[in-house]
C-alpha cells in the first residue's frame, strides 16, 4: 500500500452516505449475514481484518453476540471514526480497535475463532502471505469468513479493468477465485468456499450509478464537493462497464482451519491378503498433519498416486526400494505383502518448501467388502496441524 490516506474524511462521509453508518463497502448488514452463513459468532473470539469506520465490527459484537471483536486497520481516519462509533454505542468492552501496520498480523499463533473480513483484503497484494498469517491467528477449528472484491481471470486485467482500476485510485490487488482457492489451499485451509456474488452487486451498482447521475447529484455536489461527485459517477461508470462483463466478480470466501490432536494420529490398518490388484479405494479423509521426522513410517513425498505399505513383519519383498507402491488412476492398489499392513497416502505441500514435516495425508477405504472385519484403527504419534 502507498502512504497516502485512501480513506479520508470526505471518502468516508460519502462512502457512509452511499452505503449506510460505518460501512464502507456495499450490501450493509444483509451482506454481513450472507458472509456469516454456516459461521457460528457467538462467544467467539474474532478478529476484524480492515475494521474500516466500524459497523462490522459492532454488528459481530452485538448482532452475533461474539464474546470479543477486534478490528484492525492501516489508516487512522478509519480506526478514529470506528473507535468513537464504537464509544457512542457503549461497546468498548467487547470491540476493540487497532491501528496496525501492513505485513504480518500482529496476533500470537492460535488467538482467533473466527477471522472476518468484509471487502478489504483487496488491498493486500500478497493473498498467499496473508492466507498463511490468517491460518496461524486462528485457533484450531476457526473459521474464516470473508468477502472481497476479485477478478474473474489470472493475468493482466482487460484494459476496460486497468481503466476502472487507475480510477478508483485506491491500491486495488485484484485477485482471482483459483488464486484465492490456491492460496488458501496452500496454508492448510479445508471447506474452502468461494461464492460469486456479481450477478447482485451489478444490479446494486447500477443504481448506485443511477443515483450518483440524479436528481440528487446537486445536493451531493453540495455536501462532497462537486469534482469529488463528478470523479465519483466517472468511477462508477467504468465499474459498472465491468460488473456487466462478469470480470469484476465480487466473492464470499469461507475456510476453516482443521481441529488439532497433539501426538495422535489415526493410521487404518487393512488385512491385504483379502485385497486382490484393481481393488478399488475410496478417498475418505484428508487432512493436513505434521508427522515426526524420527517416525518409522515412511512417507510418500510426490503425489497421492503414492501409497505408503509398512509390514509389521519387515518383510517388503513386493515392495521398491523406497517402500512405495503406486496407485494408478488413484483409486487402484497393487498386491501388497501378507500379513496386517498400514496404509495411507502423503503428499507434501510444494508451496511451502520450508514445511519439510508436513503433509497432506488422505486415508483410502475399501468400497468392498462393505464391512471388513480386519479393519481397526490404531494410534500413531504425529500433530495435525
Amino acid at each position: 500500500m502507498s502512504d497516502e490516506i485512501l480513506y479520508h474524511s470526505q471518502m468516508i462521509s460519502f462512502l457512509e452516505e452511499l452505503w449506510g453508518d460505518g460501512f464502507l463497502s456495499p450490501g450493509g448488514a444483509d451482506e454481513v449475514s450472507k458472509v456469516l452463513e454456516g459461521v457460528n459468532i457467538k462467544d467467539r473470539i474474532v478478529l476484524d481484518i480492515g475494521s474500516g469506520s466500524g459497523a462490522c465490527s459492532l454488528l459481530l459484537a452485538n448482532n452475533y453476540l461474539a464474546k470479543k471483536v477486534v478490528g484492525i486497520d492501516v489508516e487512522l481516519p478509519v480506526c478514529e471514526a470506528a473507535q468513537a462509533r464504537t464509544l457512542a454505542a457503549g461497546s468498548s468492552e467487547k470491540v476493540s480497535i487497532e491501528l496496525v501496520s501492513p505485513g504480518v498480523l500482529p496476533f500470537e499463533n492460535s488467538t482467533y475463532d473466527v477471522v472476518f473480513s468484509k471487502d478489504s483484503i483487496i488491498h493486500i497484494p500478497d493473498k498467499s502471505a496473508l492466507a498463511t498469517d490468517v491460518f496461524r491467528v486462528l485457533k484450531p477449528g476457526g473459521q474464516f469468513a470473508a468477502s472481497d472484491w476479485l477478478i474473474s481471470h489470472g493475468g493482466k486485467p482487460s484494459p476496460e479493468m486497468s481503466e476502472y482500476i487507475k480510477a478508483e485510485g485506491l491500491d486495488f490487488a485484484m485477485a482471482s477465485p483459483g488464486e484465492y482457492h490456491k492460496a488458501l489451499l496452500a496454508a492448510g485451509f479445508v471447506e474452502i468456499e468461494l461464492v460469486n456474488r456479481n450477478p447482485w452487486y451489478s444490479k446494486i451498482a447500477a443504481n448506485e450509478l443511477e443515483w450518483l447521475k440524479g436528481p440528487d447529484r446537486k445536493d451531493l455536489s453540495e455536501r462532497h464537493g462537486k469534482e469529488f461527485i463528478d470523479h465519483q459517477v466517472e468511477i462508477w461508470t467504468k465499474l459498472v462497464g465491468v460488473l456487466i462483463s462478469g470480470e469484476h466478480c465480487p466473492h464470499h470466501i469461507r475456510a476453516k482451519k482443521t481441529i488439532e490432536h497433539q501426538l495422535f494420529y489415526l493410521l487404518l490398518f487393512l488385512n491385504f491378503n483379502d485385497l486382490d490388484a484393481g481393488d478399488k479405494f475410496i478417498s475418505s479423509i484428508i487432512v493436513p498433519c505434521r508427522v515426526p521426522k524420527k517416525s518409522n513410517t515412511i512417507f510418500a513425498i510426490s503425489s497421492v498416486s503414492m501409497a505408503l505399505v509398512s509390514s509389521p513383519s519387515g518383510s517388503n519383498s513386493n515392495v521398491s526400494k523406497n517402500g512405495l507402491l503406486t496407485i494408478p488412476g488413484f483409486i487402484k492398489q497393487t498386491r501388497t505383502p501378507a500379513g496386517p499392513a498400514s496404509f495411507l497416502s502423503a503428499c507434501a505441500n510444494p508451496l511451502r518448501p520450508n514445511f519439510a514435516a508436513e503433509y497432506s495425508v488422505a486415508f483410502f477405504f475399501p468400497i468392498t467388502p462393505a464391512s471388513d472385519p480386519s479393519i481397526k484403527i490404531s494410534p500413531f504419534p504425529c500433530d495435525f496441524i
